[in-house]
């Protein structure tokens, strides 16, 4: 083999060499970028489910008050006047609160929506009486 065969052999390896570098390069690229996006797309769902989550929640909340403001209004209005007016009330949410101070209750505690908030002021309540 002459020099020039092997010179042009040695180019050949040298030139695939690069070409092969830059295509598994670009190729890197390509998945590094999609994968960027899936990433994006998936932040954006997240992003969305929150939304929903909050909107779902603050829709129970009120629904919630709704039910509690109704319940009492039931029980005031199945005779329970009385006793509205006499015992303490305990609601979980300012708006019951002032529904419950419109229907004429005298004290009305706001405990807050949770089980254990409500339990806690219950104990709070009945302990400083005693």
């Amino acid at each position: 083999m002459s020099i020039i065969s092997l010179l042009a052999v040695l180019i050949g390896i040298a030139i695939g060499a690069v070409l092969g570098f830059l295509f598994a390069r670009s190729r890197d690229a390509s998945a590094a970028t999609g994968l960027a996006a899936r990433a994006s797309a998936a932040e954006e769902r997240a992003h969305a489910a929150s939304e929903r989550a909050a909107l779902v929640e603050g829709q129970l909340a009120e629904r919630f008050e709704s039910l509690s403001a109704q319940a009492l209004d039931n029980f005031i209005d199945m005779g329970g006047e009385r006793l509205a007016h006499a015992l303490p009330l305990f609601v979980p949410h300012p708006r019951v609160a002032h529904h419950a101070r419109a229907r004429g209750a005298k004290e009305v505690l706001e405990t807050g929506g949770g089980d254990e908030q409500m339990l806690e002021r219950l104990v709070a309540y009945f302990h400083k009486r005693h």
